[in-house]
């Protein structure tokens, strides 16, 4: 027979069309299904919701699956191979492995904790990285890989859904986490940043998440408003005492040296922490320098600070807990900037250009002290107080100005402040707690004062020259000392009782009241050649606000398996009644609003979980906000209250969603928050001719914000190698009305924030990290006569680490930010490298010694961007430059 190139070529393809098919036959016929029945050997009862997962010999998870009530489990479309390993984990057995070889997929019953004759094996045991119980989301730390002297911190922003920003905040999907603990225990009070940054990534087990409780509720079982988050962090077993020194030097004169020591028993936790350094470490950074990079540094310029800390909780009888800290931060820091504004304006617009050298110390000491008493179950107090005391030293030298649309020069500003302030504030919350012999039923008396005091001595130099066309030039010179007095009294007390109306369904009844009286003295003296000081009574102003709020509430909540839900409302009134001391003004007002809350939350499977939640609240105006004394320290902005505000009322709605699938390893996080405000307080400004503005505070409404936030984490992991790739997207609208001139502008924004992280590690050899997440900005305003604003900051970043194990570990952080809008004089792209290289020493590698490089390639210039209103701002501020160091890290074995 005659082939010829043609019909070689069809013969070809049904050749492989029929190729394709027998293989696909083939494959098909070779995927069965594994279903079987475990039973307890004891009792040969079921047991229900265990781990059924099958691998391959080489560890390679094929598919996961858990037993239903009667104990069956079903696995589908299982590709047989020439040995199967079977996992059954359950909370109440102990976990074991044996090797199958499936002929028909029917394994029969399954005893747990009996001698099943088949070959024990050691395979792979896949770690779940997170999993959901109830409310409560759980993070497996072994599944997060992590550095040589990694600290909790460097942990937490590998796990979804969980971000530190550049200033140290942390937040879960969006809401604050406010509060740290250490196996359930709080550690070093209030401040998350020194227990995160202190403490090893190593000693780690679980990472926990879960909505912020009041003591009342903790204690009652009620249901938290879940705008607030607690994060756990529980420890590995037989951890007891945790210590480390580190002390490094660098160019530049650039230093670091910190120590900690934290001893966790039973009923007794210790810890002391101290460091000081000026490579922008507030407190305690990282355990070593140069490891926690970030591709933006935080805006705040550059610092030198030296903090020290105590943390002591005990059980000092059985049942009487106390937990106290203290901490003491003293800091100096440089933060000169330059900045350039454009005011859009109708008919003209403004720009303003601004250099500034500024510098300021800090000495800041803060300390708390809780005791909690449960002499009997259905009694309970707690007694906290806490003690700050911030002392600030600022300087700022400026040099600004202002020129119109055409490029014309309207105002030229020098301007020298010195602000020296010192701040208390004392407070107590006393709570009791009562439970009667009927179940559920219970009263709860709370009492909450606190008292500050901010008192300030400014001494405010300027001089503003401002130019008019055809006419000579005028020059205004102004030579003040401030002396400002601020002293606030607040007293809170609330009493509510529970009431039991079935087994799963409470009623709730409240009564709170606060009391705030806030009392201001701004004396302004003219300051003379000589020294001499004269007061002006014409710019000091006294003045007095008092207000109190009554809140009277009522709810149904309902304790379900899989539904929970508190529904209820509150009536709150208030009174204000702002005055100035030589009462030549006085205003008063009182209102009420009924505000209906609620909290929803459904289990819709093991795995998932959806919440609804309804929150309103009210912000009342603050006393610089109400004083009618026009503040003239800023020629160029003057600022008078408004003593007719009303406060503004917030309502929320919040909706959740999280789904967690062990044996997919997928997890999905899910928000969308919408609000309302209601006589929403906020500036007006009247511009003048010559650049400058008059501002004074309203009542807006009409303005609204919407907020999607979504995260999808994909993850495989074999013995070797551990992958994963996250979407993430950020979005958030809002509808705004400003006041300019008189005239109400509404604006619409749009703030989207897409982003994917890729990750691969291998072996813990090579671990990589991909990301990629652009800022789309846009602004639109209902006139015509401002235009649109649009403009993308785009983000790039690469980690890097190698690992030769008992070598060294190489780290490069490798970051590229890109401005499209950048003003003339900003640099629109930069490009931070970052990279260090270290060794365990010892025969315990207790020790770890590193060279850091920061900033590489010397292009780090902190430009950031920002849209409000009917302004656009571009800030460049002092940043850290390029410097090599050396540090030596001791380790004291945790044990």
């Amino acid at each position: 027979m005659k082939f010829t190139r043609r019909s070689f070529g069809k013969r070809f393809v049904v050749s492989l069309i029929a190729m394709v098919c027998l293989t696909s036959m083939a494959v098909a016929q070779q995927r069965v299904e594994i279903k079987g029945k475990v039973l307890d050997s004891a009792n040969r009862s079921p047991i229900s919701a265990a781990t059924i997962t099958i691998s391959a010999k080489e560890g390679t998870v094929l598919t996961q699956g858990v037993t239903d009530a009667q104990g069956f489990f079903k696995l589908k479309k299982i590709v047989i191979s020439d040995s199967l390993v079977l996992r059954i984990t359950h909370i109440s057995a102990s976990p074991f492995v044996k090797r199958i070889k499936p002929i028909n997929g029917d394994l029969g019953i399954i005893l747990l904790n009996t001698g099943i004759e088949l070959q024990t094996v050691n395979v792979f045991a896949p770690v779940t990285p997170v999993r959901m119980k109830g409310d409560t989301v759980e993070f497996n730390a072994n599944a997060f890989k992590t550095g040589q002297g990694a600290v909790i911190e460097d942990l937490i922003k590998k796990m979804p859904g969980l971000s530190i920003d550049p200033s140290g905040g942390l937040t879960y999907n969006g809401k604050k986490v406010s509060r740290v603990m250490v196996n359930g225990r709080e550690f070093f009070g209030s401040d998350p940043k020194i227990t995160l940054q202190s403490l090893p990534a190593d000693i780690v087990s679980k990472i926990q998440v879960m909505d912020t409780k009041t003591i009342e509720q903790s204690i009652t079982g009620a249901q938290s408003n879940g705008e607030d988050k607690t994060l756990n962090i529980k420890l590995k077993n037989g951890i007891k005492t945790v210590s480390n020194v580190t002390g490094g030097l660098g160019s530049d004169k650039r230093y670091e040296t910190s120590g900690m020591l934290s001893s966790f028993g039973k009923e007794t936790q210790l810890g002391l922490v101290g460091s000081a350094n000026n490579v922008n470490k507030i407190g305690f950074g990282s355990s070593m320098p140069g490891q926690n990079f970030t591709l933006i540094d935080a805006g705040n310029g550059i610092t030198d600070s030296k903090l020290a800390a105590l943390n002591y909780s005990d059980t000092w009888k059985k049942d009487l807990k106390v937990t106290s800290s203290y901490n003491y931060n003293n800091s100096f820091t440089d933060r000169s900037s330059t900045r350039e504004q454009q005011q859009f304006l109708v008919p003209n617009s403004f720009f303003t250009s601004n250099r500034t050298l500024a510098t300021d110390r800090g000495d800041t000491h803060h300390a708390d002290l809780k005791f909690e008493y449960n002499p009997k179950p259905t009694t309970f107090m707690s007694l906290n107080g806490a003690f700050d005391n911030r002392y600030t030293k600022a300087e700022n030298e400026s040099n600004q100005t202002t020129t119109g649309s055409a490029g014309e020069s309207l105002n030229h500003s020098l301007g020298q402040l010195q602000r020296n302030e010192n701040y208390l504030l004392y407070s107590l919350d006393w709570m009791a707690i009562h439970g009667f012999k009927k179940r559920g039923r219970s009263i709860t008396l709370n009492i909450e004062p606190a008292v500050n005091r901010d008192n300030q001595n400014n001494l405010n130099y300027s001089q503003n020259t401002f130019y008019r066309p055809g006419k000579s030039d005028s020059l205004a010179i102004q030579n003040q000392r401030q002396a400002i007095n601020s002293n606030i009294s607040n007293f809170g007390f609330k009493v509510s009782y529970t009431e039991p109306l079935a087994k799963k369904i409470g009623l709730v009844l409240s009564q709170g009241i606060k009391w705030q009286k806030n009392e201001m003295d701004r004396s302004i003296y003219q300051l003379g050649d000589e020294g001499t000081e004269v007061f002006d009574a014409d710019l000091s102003t006294a003045y007095e606000s008092n207000n109190s709020t009554s809140t009277s509430g009522l709810s149904i909540a309902y304790d379900g398996a899989k539904f929970r839900a508190t529904v209820g409302a509150s009536l709150i009134q208030y009174k204000l009644n702002n005055q100035l001391f030589d009462e030549s003004v006085e205003f008063k007002y009182r209102g009420a609003n009924i505000l209906p809350t609620a909290n929803l939350s459904y289990q819709i499977t093991k795995y998932q979980r959806a919440s609804l939640d309804v929150l309103p609240y009210l912000v009342q105006p603050a006393i610089n906000q109400l004083q009618p004394v026009a503040d003239y320290s800023n020629p160029l902005n003057v600022v008078i209250g408004n003593p007719n505000l009303k406060p503004a009322l917030y309502n929320s709605i919040n909706l959740g969603y999280t789904l967690i699938d062990p044996f997919k390893n997928i997890m999905v996080f899910t928000g969308l928050n919408y609000t309302i405000v209601q006589n929403q307080i906020q500036s007006a400004g009247q511009y003048q001719a010559n650049g400058s503005q008059v501002n004074t505070f309203i009542n807006a409404n009409g303005n609204n914000m919407l907020r999607f936030y979504s995260q999808v984490k994909r993850s495989w992991m074999t013995p070797t190698v551990q992958k994963s790739i996250t979407f993430g997207l950020n979005a958030n609208q809002g509808h705004n009305t400003t006041s300019i001139n008189g005239v109400n502008t509404i604006s619409n924004s749009l703030d989207f924030s897409p982003s994917v992280i890729a990750t691969y590690n291998y072996d813990n050899i090579i671990d990589v990290s991909q990301s990629y997440s652009p800022i789309i900005n846009r602004i639109a305003y209902e006139t015509d006569a401002i235009p649109k604003q649009n403009f993308v900051i785009q983000s790039l970043k690469t980690d890097l680490r190698i690992t030769w194990p008992n070598v060294f570990q190489l780290d490069n952080s490798i970051g590229y930010n890109y401005n499209s809008q950048a003003p003339e004089g900003f640099k629109k792209g930069s490009l931070l490298w970052n990279a260090n290289i270290g060794k365990e020493l010892f025969r315990n590698k207790v020790g770890l010694i590193k060279l850091t490089v920061y900033d590489l390639l010397k292009q780090n210039n902190n430009v950031r961007r920002m849209a409000v209103g009917n302004i656009i701002e571009d800030t460049q501020s002092a940043v850290l430059q390029q410097y090599f160091m050396f540090s030596f890290t001791y380790k004291f074995s945790a044990k």
